[in-house]
């Protein structure tokens, strides 16, 4: 027999608004009871969403892993440097494996890495004439900032390969 696993991601606000509502499926099935009877086992960061077959369901933080939400996930222990936000993976498979969502501006696995942007000014050139500067210049103007960078930094741009159609 192969268990099948359902994977699904849930947004909750972090505050309680303090209402809970009765739901009639509760009277309907006997094995399943609201999460305001008292008897949910989980830890005291997590939300209990309720018991099935006497088991609590619980909500864990991120860095907390399932089934009751006691025990340290990986998350705990490695931080994505600039902000970056730690999501273990599937922690029933393993506790060494996690991703970095990183903010904007960075990259790689923890988020290590500023990412490479091209600052452009016009140092005593007025607002004005700026503006004024036509499309072909622009274009050249990219295409004279794409040589430098690649020359300098080894930037390769536009690299694709064209197949020819007969």
């Amino acid at each position: 027999m192969s268990d099948n696993h359902v994977s699904a991601e849930l947004v909750i606000p972090a505050q309680s608004k303090g209402h809970r509502s009765r739901h009639a499926r509760y009277d309907e099935q006997p094995n399943m009871l609201p999460s305001d009877q008292g008897k949910c086992n989980c830890s005291k960061d997590s939300l209990c969403v309720g018991i099935v077959n006497n088991r609590s369901i619980c909500l864990c933080p991120l860095a907390k892993t399932p089934p009751r939400c006691c025990r340290d996930s990986i998350c705990h222990k490695t931080m994505c440097m600039n902000g970056g936000l730690c999501v273990p993976y599937d922690d029933r498979i393993s506790f060494t494996n996690f991703m970095c969502i990183c903010q904007d501006g960075f990259s790689g696995e923890k988020c290590e890495h500023k990412d490479f942007q091209i600052e452009i000014s016009f140092s005593g050139v007025s607002t004005s004439q700026a503006i004024l500067l036509r499309h072909s210049d622009w274009s050249h103007a990219c295409v004279v900032i794409e040589r430098l960078a690649t020359v300098i930094l080894g930037v390769k741009f536009n690299l694709w390969k064209s197949k020819t159609m007969a």
